[in-house]
């Protein structure tokens, strides 16, 4: 893979590619949540622009950072963390901060709190239909959807879950409609990488466990994990003690995937898998960016590559139209 370098003092990336070509990163410097596009396959990036309307109330590290996805007519939505803790702000002024930017804008619209209220684990998925689906826990998984494209959202749904409230999850549209968002279980101290799946027209969420290693502890490991699309369907990520599984799935994933291995320790783990079927997998190792590509068989291709010095927070990554896989450390 090729390793892009994002402007000075940028942690905790996030990136999509839109149909054009385009990459889109959203990433946190100091107590700011930025944006950079690159229209040259992450080689150079336009001039950041700041997220946040008001600046210094962003907060981030480790696995929480902000994140961004693509949606109708090229419009990038953003959602992250504000400082309304570490400022010792109102409880109603803590949430999940979202803002959007339309096609042709200079600068993002005024940012929202969209839920007034402690909470973490904040993901974020948005189709070409309309359709945008904020993530975020408090006790519980709850997702406040849009169908206008972020314009408006509706009250929030309670995915009746249990949740490691701790772990950060994700959650992406597939090529069907479905909503699909990858969490950790917490239910009796097993904690299990699950995903949850709210169907094309459908009221009801499903959940169904994809980790086949048990892991039982009686405290949050507080990692990341990471949804991607395949082809045919989905490509998942995730941490059991301190090794790093992906598998991949069906669009409904409906059905248990086969858990593969990486050779390898770490955390805060991505997947992304190109047209012909070839993955690769990075993780972060202290602070050593790793990775390592698999076949279309799920068997590992080549050495284990890695970056040191890449900083002991979560990367990001990209498959271009070309096939290239480019990461943010």
């Amino acid at each position: 893979p090729r390793v892009a370098v994002l402007p000075a003092g940028a942690i905790v990336p996030d990136a999509e590619v839109d149909a054009d070509g385009i990459i889109h990163v959203a990433y946190l410097k100091d107590d700011d949540v930025f944006y950079v596009r690159s229209d040259d396959e992450g080689t150079t990036f336009a001039e950041p622009i700041r997220v946040n309307t008001e600046a210094g109330f962003a907060y981030g590290a480790r696995f929480r950072g902000p994140d961004l996805a693509v949606g109708e007519d090229h419009c990038v939505h953003v959602v992250w963390y504000n400082a309304g803790y570490q400022q010792k702000r109102p409880q109603e002024e803590w949430g999940v901060m979202y803002a959007r930017l339309e096609p042709g804008a200079k600068r993002f619209g005024k940012d929202r709190n969209l839920n007034q209220r402690p909470s973490d684990n904040f993901s974020l998925a948005a189709d070409g239909k309309g359709n945008v689906a904020v993530i975020w826990m408090a006790g519980g998984i709850f997702a406040t959807l849009s169908h206008d494209g972020g314009k408006t959202f509706l009250p929030a749904a309670d995915l009746k879950v249990d949740p490691c409230e701790c772990c950060g999850s994700r959650a992406i549209y597939s090529s069907d409609g479905g909503l699909s968002v990858l969490y950790r279980d917490k239910t009796d101290n097993l904690r299990d990488t699950n995903i949850a799946r709210l169907a094309t027209g459908s009221a009801k969420w499903t959940s169904v466990e994809i980790s086949k290693t048990p892991w039982q502890i009686d405290s949050c490991p507080m990692t990341g994990s990471f949804l991607s699309h395949t082809r045919n369907g989905l490509a998942a990520a995730w941490e059991t003690k301190n090794q790093i599984y992906f598998a991949t799935l069906d669009r409904t994933a409906a059905t248990k995937p086969r858990e593969i291995r990486v050779p390898g320790e770490g955390r805060y783990p991505g997947v992304l898998v190109s047209d012909e079927g070839t993955k690769l997998v990075a993780w972060k190792n202290d602070t050593t960016l790793e990775w390592q590509f698999f076949g279309s068989d799920d068997q590992p291709r080549g050495e284990r590559g890695s970056m040191a010095e890449a900083g002991p927070d979560r990367p990001a990554g990209v498959v271009t139209q070309s096939g290239k896989f480019v990461l943010f450390p």
